[in-house]
């Protein structure tokens, strides 16, 4: 769905039933119009929650290095689709803002894409690597080539 939730989601006036659709009804979340979902089955909530928990947890497993059970860390608005407990998982984290994570980075790859540039500094031989890329960064800004 990506995109376009905002457009096509059942909470913003669109007619597809969507995983944040499930959430707010469930109460997980509360964005959109909720009086939208109101009339969804519990039945239908249920099931959804437990194949999106199933999802998770079957995609977390395949990522593991090891049995064990991990720490897992959720960002951005996906976040708000998660149970708070899972199998394999030692404990669930979300940070404050967690919700907003996303287009923070988003934020932060526009301004990289603008005026930053990839920059290998491991064979650098001078004493503050990280300082020359800054000040390359800061001279191609007022300096564009």
């Amino acid at each position: 769905m990506g995109h376009r939730i905002t457009s096509e989601a059942r909470i913003f006036n669109g007619a597809v039933l969507t995983a944040t659709d499930i959430a707010v009804a469930a109460g997980r979340a509360s964005i959109g119009d909720v009086s939208r979902v109101a009339d969804l089955d519990q039945s239908i909530i249920d099931d959804a929650q437990k194949e999106i928990k199933s999802m998770l947890q079957n995609t977390l497993d395949a990522m593991k290095t090891s049995a064990a059970d991990i720490p897992v860390y959720l960002v951005g608005g996906g976040s708000i689709l998660a149970p708070d407990e899972l199998v394999g998982v030692s404990r669930v984290h979300r940070f404050p803002h967690y919700d907003v994570a996303n287009a923070v980075g988003a934020a932060i790859a526009q301004v990289r894409r603008r005026f930053g540039h990839p920059s290998n500094n491991s064979s650098s031989t001078g004493r503050y690597p990280v300082r020359s890329t800054r000040l390359k960064t800061f001279r191609l800004r007022l300096c564009p080539k």
